[in-house]
């Protein structure tokens, strides 16, 4: 029996042809509306089965509000760059997903022509007879054979990928990729920051100061049911911050509206809204209402 031809996808053909390939759709884009539906197009092309890794949907579903419509004509370049960037890293993932694949179960023995050996089911046989109990492959010999190792060496995960692509896109620092993307932890707060939160956090209590430290009112508020405190007058850039610090410990409220998804990014655009200052409203979940 002829051995099958084992069919490779032309990953760099798919990813680099000048004419059809996922770079060539992403670097045509002229307008953050184009670039949204074909990043969006190119996404759901690579991932076919529903499979998406969750970094990857989080960066498709973050780039409807990284890609305004009036997005300044000057960004459009450093953002296609960014996109470009995340997109060669997850070819080189899946080439090298392919090769180990290859490796580890297409090529075992191969090149074992004695007949008087008994044979182990090649991976193009699996399934088509009943199977009884069969040797365990020495998968660290096919590996061998193609020089690879049963260690992913050199292998990065896929939230690495992301994290290059969000630091051209959004000009970050390694640390703001962090602050990005691992929501659990708090950012790194300033010294005027701070003094916000704890005299709001006082003021929930019914003990903090009239003013807050930027100058504007402090004032105590009651919804539904719970205490809380508004801070009118504050910085858009301490507002994202200390919105961020208070997220988890209540509800929040950015210039009196309730942001529907939570990141720091958002938070960020809904404290620049109304210009330099905004108006930020917490609603703690451990002081009850006065009655």
């Amino acid at each position: 029996m002829s051995q099958p031809t084992i069919r490779k996808t032309d990953w760099e053909g798919l990813f680099e042809d000048p004419q059809t390939g996922f770079i060539s759709l992403i670097v045509q884009a002229r307008t953050p509306a184009a670039l949204r539906k074909s990043t969006a197009l190119v996404i759901k092309s690579i991932y076919t089965h529903g499979d998406t890794p969750p970094e990857i949907k989080g960066f498709a579903d973050e780039l409807e509000h990284m890609l305004p419509d009036n997005l300044p004509a000057s960004a459009l370049p450093k953002i296609i760059t960014a996109i470009t960037t995340v997109l060669r890293e997850i070819k080189e993932d899946r080439i090298h997903q392919e090769e180990e694949y290859a490796a580890i179960d297409g090529f075992d023995d191969l090149d074992d022509d004695d007949d008087s050996k008994p044979k182990k089911k090649r991976w193009w046989n699996r399934g088509k007879k009943k199977k009884n109990k069969k040797p365990k492959k020495n998968k660290k010999t096919a590996n061998k054979r193609v020089g690879k190792s049963n260690k992913k060496k050199g292998r990065k995960p896929i939230i690495f990928f992301i994290f290059m692509g969000i630091i051209l896109l959004l000009g970050l620092s390694g640390g703001g990729v962090y602050y990005y993307f691992f929501t659990d932890r708090e950012p790194d707060l300033n010294e005027d920051t701070l003094t916000l939160i704890d005299q709001m956090t006082e003021a929930a209590k019914g003990t903090g100061p009239d003013h807050h430290i930027f100058g504007w009112a402090l004032t105590v508020v009651n919804r539904a049911g719970l205490t809380g405190v508004t801070a009118d007058g504050i910085p858009a850039e301490a507002c994202a911050s200390a919105a961020w610090y208070f997220v988890n410990r209540g509800n929040i409220l950015i210039n009196d509206k309730m942001p529907g998804k939570v990141s720091p990014t958002l938070l960020r655009r809904f404290c620049e809204e109304m210009g330099d200052r905004a108006k930020l409203t917490w609603l703690s979940k451990q002081a009850p209402a006065s009655d």
